[in-house]
């Protein structure tokens, strides 16, 4: 098949988070099965830098960048692609289906009027993108009386990566018999023999026994690091000597969880380390004792999967769509958003017992290994494609 992926960011724009990483996997996998993939996307790289150059071939997919308005307004997630439309024809007119990334993009706008008059199916993936009450409600509102609901309409089928994105599409009126849940995957061998987690210890200065927990995502609002730093405030009453490594690109929090850190006097023991990507995440997974995703909301987190494949103990909150499977398997501990002294007593436990959460974490590896493999994912996906040709 030829196959166009069209998505606001692409590899390199790993700050952009899980969207990016699960495009390029999927990208990289239908390629290495011999179709034919190409990227429309933009020059979106980070907060302060753009990516380039302008097209090339990465991984064996073409990849096509136009240029943004403004690197400033793409990093507050206002993509204004300029010269897409002439791009997106170039790359679709012989194609034989589309891949739609986010729920909302000013290049998916581009492309609609061009996959329609070429006769194009596409599939949609909102990434957890679609709930009007998360983030930019407003300009989500605008967006969708614009054009955004034809997008949404127009999709052969809808990709959820979870139920609870699932219940997202129905809730905007999609007809469920359009929505397929497929979840995001990692590479399981690349997980199978991780690195040792001495080296992440070493980067903090810390032994090892010293009591850690991680956080593994971006530092936005909606990941709940508020609601940690309370909760890991009172762990320490108990444990004083643990330390806790906020791990991940600033997406908008960062500043305000510094202030929160030296309001409760802890800038010894919690460490604002960046983005880590390769083997230096897989060794922060491998060394952590516990890893704490306590999100508001939550669709799914790579991040999550990652660490579960990597043996590391986990405490999560019901923000997250895994929570279920977690709770329901005996895979770790769950806890409701907001409940500090839930989330504190949470950690402490699995600090606390290591025997009890390295048992929990075993038998979470060996689901997350077995469940999220992209080899299997892929093919999914690739019936998605057949089944929107079938019914074009």
């Amino acid at each position: 098949m030829r196959i166009v992926h069209v998505t606001p960011y692409y590899a390199p724009a790993w700050d952009y988070g899980g969207p990016v990483r699960v495009a390029q996997a999927l990208c990289q996998g239908l390629a290495a099965r011999g179709h034919t993939v190409t990227v429309v996307t933009t020059d979106a790289r980070d907060a302060s830098a753009r990516a380039a150059p302008a097209e090339e071939t990465r991984d064996g997919v073409r990849v096509v960048r136009v240029l943004n308005l403004s690197n400033w307004l793409a990093w507050r997630r206002v993509f204004v692609p300029l010269g897409a439309r002439r791009r997106l024809a170039e790359a679709l007119q012989s194609a034989d289906v589309a891949h739609l990334h986010e729920a909302r993009s000013l290049l998916h706008l581009a492309a609609l009027p061009v996959l329609r008059r070429m006769g194009v199916p596409y599939v949609l993936t909102a990434h957890g993108s679609l709930p009007h009450h998360q983030q930019r409600g407003l300009l989500k509102g605008v967006y969708d009386a614009v054009g955004g609901r034809a997008v949404l309409d127009g999709g052969c089928r809808l990709h959820a990566i979870s139920a609870v994105e699932a219940e997202s599409y129905q809730k905007a009126g999609a007809d469920p018999a359009r929505v397929a849940v497929i979840p995001n995957g990692i590479d399981a061998d690349e997980y199978r023999s991780p690195p040792e987690g001495a080296v992440f210890r070493e980067r903090l200065g810390i032994t090892a026994d010293t009591p850690l927990v991680l956080f593994l995502s971006r530092l936005h609002p909606i990941k709940g690091v508020d609601f940690l730093l309370d909760a890991f405030a009172g762990l320490r009453e108990r444990l004083p000597g643990a330390v806790l490594a906020l791990v991940g690109p600033d997406d908008g929090a960062a500043e305000a969880a510094r202030r929160q850190v030296a309001s409760l006097g802890m800038e010894r023991a919690v460490h604002f380390v960046g983005w880590l990507a390769g083997p230096d995440k897989l060794a922060a997974y491998r060394a952590a004792d516990a890893y704490v995703l306590p999100s508001r909301f939550d669709v799914f987190s790579i991040g999550l999967v990652e660490a579960m494949a990597c043996g590391a103990p986990v405490v999560v909150s019901r923000g997250c769509a895994l929570a279920g499977e977690i709770e329901g398997h005996g895979l770790g501990s769950v806890v409701d958003y907001g409940a500090v002294d839930d989330l504190s007593d949470a950690l402490y436990e699995t600090l606390s017992q290591p025997a009890g959460a390295r048992e929990r974490a075993a038998r979470g590896r060996d689901w997350a290994l077995s469940t999220y493999d992209w080899e299997g994912i892929v093919t999914e996906v690739e019936k998605l494609y057949r089944d929107c040709l079938e019914s074009a």
